[in-house]
């Protein structure tokens, strides 16, 4: 799986959050829905529906966010003046952690599985490669998904990305402490969408 994450020049992992669970994550790691209820931790998630029905897995997309879903979620009325950010992994995790790979979102019927040829699979042939000449990095489709079904501690986390330069973190945030352990940086190209978009419109 080394040599193909390699080959592939895949560098990072993205998962997107508001920015009141922030702290949380850079202290105790991402986890899962099913432990932050069982735990009792508090936390604003994404989906209230979670139709992927797997609580106990961590949405993670390879190379670029799954710009078509965190558009979706920044443009609800309830998310008004939230503030986002997109927080980077290292993709040494998809060696570490049990991790479930769908060729599509989650929650429609990909097909999906496990190890190097779930991870394969992602990177599927279609006109659309070609036509939009697609970075090796980047999945075919934008809304594949990895669900990780473990814990995945701080240490992969490489930069917290923002889309604004001037971030009104919590009173609890000490930006000093966590930008020198994290890089906290203003990226809205991460923001953004891929060059494919008007094939997946």
């Amino acid at each position: 799986m080394l040599i193909f994450i390699r080959n592939r020049n895949i560098s990072s992992l993205y998962h997107f959050t508001k920015l009141n669970n922030l702290k949380s994550i850079l202290d105790n790691g991402l986890l899962s829905v099913k432990y932050l209820k069982e735990s009792n931790t508090k936390y604003m998630n994404n989906d209230n529906l979670r139709l992927d029905k797997v609580l106990n897995g961590i949405s993670l997309s390879i190379s670029y966010p799954n710009y078509r879903m965190f558009y979706k979620y920044r443009s609800l009325p309830e998310n008004c003046g939230v503030i986002w950010c997109v927080i980077e992994l290292n993709p040494q995790l998809l060696i570490d952690k049990d991790c479930i790979f769908y060729t599509s979102n989650a929650a429609s019927n990909c097909s999906n599985s496990k190890g190097i040829d779930g991870l394969k699979n992602l990177f599927y042939d279609n006109s659309n490669r070609i036509m939009y000449d697609l970075d090796d990095k980047f999945t075919t489709d934008p809304q594949a998904e990895v669900l990780v079904l473990n814990k995945i501690e701080p240490n992969y986390i490489k930069s917290i990305k923002f889309n604004t330069e001037v971030v009104h973190f919590p009173e609890n945030f000490d930006y000093k402490r966590y930008n020198k352990k994290y890089k906290l940086l203003f990226d809205s190209d991460i923001f953004s969408y891929r060059k494919d978009y008007e094939y997946w419109k």
